[in-house]
């Protein structure tokens, strides 16, 4: 996953200049260097860093500072009338919002004086300006820790900047979502709100490029597969059909800068055309393998699952809940032929023929059954009023597998029950009948990175 890109703000005032001993400022500012390179060790670029005080030219100084950060972080170490922060957050107004109320050391001296107040003052200065930003409506992460810990402000930023990636993504709308999945869709509008812009395109533009697929471009995207073996009854005009497929997509990723994608291919541009005329579920998952993830359908709702999970540097399984075992207390997840190769693996990873579309011209599609582990599902659920709620489910992969499904499987156990109730729950939640799977646990990354961006929250 790139780094994600911050900036930090150190807030000041001379105000209390006279209450220590020496050069305040200058000790603020070493602070202030100790706290930039903890959130830098726990995986952070630093774009910039700007120390602000009461009757600082906001203008001048916002015009020097880059604009295409993913969070912010506010390292608070003492109390400062907030007003020119403030002013300068407005500049950011969309910009996820950490705020770290930061100290040196552990302990607090047992004859703690104005002067010791004065330098550990960071539980002060950042109600000051949290209290307002409740005001405004404007939501952010507060955290208190050591200034030299990175785990709590690491954590913080991680989520800041996932959400921050979401808000800034471009997600690629490929035809229209297929008629009656009327739970798939989401407004652009509602996409918009969340920063998500829109990139649509129909099939026939899809289909040109597959056609314009050159033999030189099949082979480069074959020799990528290393990581697959061929089973010996795929044809190679149906690994050829997948691969056009890929490179296809590949360039329309590239040439519009997406994050995050869905196609409908149940059109007859896609799927009755003899010089394409295949279901493009590899594609796809190879697009998701190298962190792009994409749904089928037009299932908007799912993608957004899935960029989610995406922006945590995740790998994400696009699938259904196939069928519930209430004796072992398992759901088997499968799906139409997608995958996602960032996934460890409990069976070796094949390309065969895809076994969910005999009536049309063959396919190659991927097969593997997922590793057992720490896992999650997550899903969308639209309100009447037309707000989303995020829906996750945490457990694990179990050791059963699947393989006569024909497609990329796990088994899953909810943690929170007996099979048939959890999946009650999960249904009842509101989610389709599509969601998104990986590999470890996020609901505590969820939830605050919903507070970020405005999404409601369930966990099962």
């Amino acid at each position: 996953m790139t780094p994600r890109r911050v900036g930090i703000i150190h807030p000041y005032w001379s105000f209390w200049e006279s209450a220590v001993e020496g050069d305040f400022a200058a000790d603020r500012r070493e602070l202030g260097a100790v706290g930039t390179a903890t959130i830098e060790s726990s995986g952070a670029t630093v774009a910039w860093q700007v120390t602000v005080q009461p009757g600082d030219d906001i203008d001048a100084l916002a015009a020097d500072l880059a604009s295409d950060i993913d969070a912010l972080v506010i390292v608070s170490t003492m109390a400062a009338s907030p007003g020119a922060v403030l002013e300068l957050l407005a500049r950011f107004e969309r910009t996820p919002l950490v705020i770290w109320a930061a100290h040196l050391g552990l302990a607090v001296d047992a004859d703690l004086s104005h002067t010791g107040i004065t330098l550990r003052g960071g539980t002060v200065g950042s109600p000051m300006i949290g209290a307002a930003l409740t005001r405004q409506g404007r939501p952010y992460d507060l955290v208190a820790g050591e200034i030299t810990d990175a785990s709590a402000i690491g954590a913080a930023v991680r989520r800041a900047s996932a959400a921050g990636a979401v808000r800034r993504a471009r997600l690629g709308v490929v035809g229209s979502t297929i008629p009656g999945y009327e739970w798939a869709r989401v407004p652009d509008e509602r996409l918009a709100s969340l920063g998500i812009e829109v990139v649509a395109s129909a099939p026939e533009e899809l289909a040109g490029r597959i056609r314009s697929v050159t033999p030189e471009a099949v082979g480069a995207a074959r020799a990528r597969l290393d990581e697959f073996s061929v089973d010996g009854d795929v044809e190679p005009d149906d690994l050829e059909r997948a691969l056009r497929y890929s490179v296809a997509l590949e360039s329309l990723v590239d040439e519009g800068r997406l994050s995050a994608g869905t196609l409908n291919c149940h059109v007859a541009q896609l799927r009755l055309d003899p010089a394409i005329g295949s279901a493009p579920c590899f594609a796809l998952g190879l697009s998701t393998s190298n962190g792009v993830p994409w749904t089928c359908t037009g299932d908007i709702a799912t993608s957004l699952a899935m960029l989610l999970v995406s922006s945590l540097g995740a790998p994400t399984l696009y699938h259904e809940i196939e069928a519930l075992d209430e004796v072992s207390h398992e759901a088997i997840l499968a799906n139409s032929g997608e995958h996602d190769s960032r996934f460890d693996t409990a069976t070796p990873r094949r390309i065969i023929t895809n076994p969910w579309f005999p009536r049309e011209r063959a396919t190659a599609s991927a097969l593997f059954s997922i590793a057992p582990g720490p896992a999650s599902l997550v899903g969308v659920a639209s309100g009447s009023d037309g707000a989303l709620t995020i829906v996750v489910a945490e457990g694990r992969f179990t050791e059963r597998t699947a393989p006569d499904s024909g497609t990329v499987n796990a088994a899953f156990e909810f943690a929170s029950g007996p099979i048939a109730e959890a999946w009650q729950r999960w249904g009842s939640a509101g989610v389709g009948h599509h969601s998104c799977a990986t590999d470890r646990h996020v609901a505590d990354d969820l939830r605050v990175i919903c507070e970020h961006l405005g999404l409601g929250f369930v966990l099962v």
